[in-house]
């Protein structure tokens, strides 16, 4: 979807504005699964709760911020890895919220308990920023809902909390490690290839073959470093089956 509006008298089924660009959904009732997949500009306001994974993958693409207001409760890993964008939930959240989340912002009307903060994110109380964001989206989805809910909700922001990662890049130093590890073992075994002699792995997933060579673990064989295969057999089961007929 890349614009225009959608109105949902009703509900709503499962991946509702996947990769949406632009636009307005509108639903006049709950929405399913994966609700605003990748969704990366636009509007979705939900009057009532929503199933699992809504908001995956959201990010902000340029000067759009994809928005989703969620009314009453939300099911499991509401946005899991998001990447950008602001998710508003007025209900409760389910188990597993912001899963790998790396961007963007939620805000919830109940506070988490402290072990429920998932690592890498920090809860907090909502600035006079926040304030501004809320009360637009709160006074888009009054504008719709409010005769249907029997008046508006509160659209000041106040008591309000915010969920955000703790850093702009809360993998770097992972992603960092990684890559630092793998340059050290190529450079290990770059080395046990040139020495011609006979390498003493420290690597789990290799093994010595012989002179210069190195071969990799495997549940039926092994694949040699410098080409030259040697292929193991694979191991004989002590298992005899048993037919349960006889």
């Amino acid at each position: 979807m890349d614009g225009g509006e959608i109105e949902v008298f009703g509900n709503a089924q499962d991946q509702v504005a996947n990769t949406m660009n632009d636009g307005d959904i509108v639903i006049h009732g709950r929405v399913g699964d994966a609700a605003g997949y990748g969704m990366r500009g636009g509007r979705i306001l939900v009057r009532d709760g929503c199933g699992w994974r809504v908001g995956i993958h959201m990010k902000q693409y340029g000067d759009k911020a994809p928005a989703i207001v969620i009314g009453g409760h939300a099911g499991s890993f509401l946005g899991e890895y998001m990447a950008g964008g602001v998710i508003v939930l007025m209900g409760t959240a389910g188990p597993y919220l912001a899963t790998g989340m790396h961007g963007g912002v939620i805000y919830l009307k109940h506070v988490l308990d402290e072990r429920d903060i998932p690592a890498g994110l920090v809860q907090e109380p909502v600035d006079e920023r926040d304030c501004r964001v809320l009360a637009r989206l709160l006074g888009e989805y009054n504008e719709k809902f409010a005769e249907e809910i029997g008046g508006p909700v509160d659209a000041t922001g106040e008591g309000f909390f915010r969920l955000r990662p703790a850093n702009s890049r809360p993998y770097a130093s992972m992603y960092a490690n990684s890559m630092l590890r793998r340059s050290s073992e190529r450079r290990t075994l770059d080395a046990a290839r040139d020495s011609g002699g006979v390498f003493r792995s420290q690597l789990s997933w290799l093994r010595p073959l012989g002179r210069g060579s190195l071969g990799l673990n495997m549940p039926f064989g092994h694949i040699q470093w410098l080409g030259r295969a040697e292929a193991s057999p694979r191991p004989r089961s002590n298992y005899t089956h048993q037919n349960p007929a006889r």
